[in-house]
């Protein structure tokens, strides 16, 4: 189910690129294909009104009721991206992850910028203009901060899915949570969520 839904998607992107091979496309049309077939055509967005339910760090869950939190949600988007060669990746900003168009690996063509581009699927794939950034992160350059590896993804996913925004629920749902076989690293650098209900 995941597998082919994330391909579903990876599809989706691609016919709405039209450029062969995708990585060839602008930066700006990347991010907006996605926001385009994730975010608007599918309606993945965060799930504010239940943020502290433990299943939303099911990508199983999450891909049925397209609601998550925004790790769980990056992580879809840069599934997809990784599908089609794209250069986008989880960034663990403070307070919100984010995912960024790395313009570093972006197409080498005359007029394509090599700027990063950052957007949050938490909020349906808004885009974080220099301004946004500042007004979010004050103190904070973009270049600070490092894209999540596999072990930190896993890591805050565990904290983000699971510990209550109040510890009135204990810790006993932290610690229950956090031994449920949610997620997993792969040896390719990938995360692989898993679910009894996948």
């Amino acid at each position: 189910f995941i597998s082919d839904e994330l391909d579903r998607w990876a599809k989706r992107v691609r016919e709405r690129l039209g450029s062969d091979p995708p990585s060839k496309a602008k930066p700006a049309e990347v991010v907006k294909a996605f926001q385009e077939v994730l975010f608007g055509d599918d309606g993945l967005s965060g799930n504010v009104a239940n943020y502290d339910a433990p299943e939303n760090s099911s990508i199983a869950h999450v891909l049925r009721t397209k609601k998550g939190l925004p790790i769980t949600l990056s992580e879809i988007t840069v599934a997809v991206a990784r599908r089609l060669d794209l250069p986008l990746v989880g960034v663990p900003t403070p307070g919100r992850y984010l995912v960024k168009y790395d313009g570093s690996r972006g197409p080498d063509a005359a007029g394509v910028p090599k700027a990063d581009l950052y957007f949050s699927p938490f909020e349906r794939g808004l885009i974080l203009d220099s301004q946004a950034w500042r007004d979010r992160f004050p103190g904070v350059e973009p270049g600070d901060i490092k894209t999540g590896n596999s072990r930190d993804i896993l890591r805050r996913a565990c904290r983000e899915g699971c510990v209550p925004r109040s510890m009135s629920r204990g810790r006993a749902r932290y610690a229950a949570c956090c031994r449920r076989p949610m997620c997993r690293p792969s040896g390719s650098g990938d995360v692989r969520y898993i679910s009894s209900d996948a």
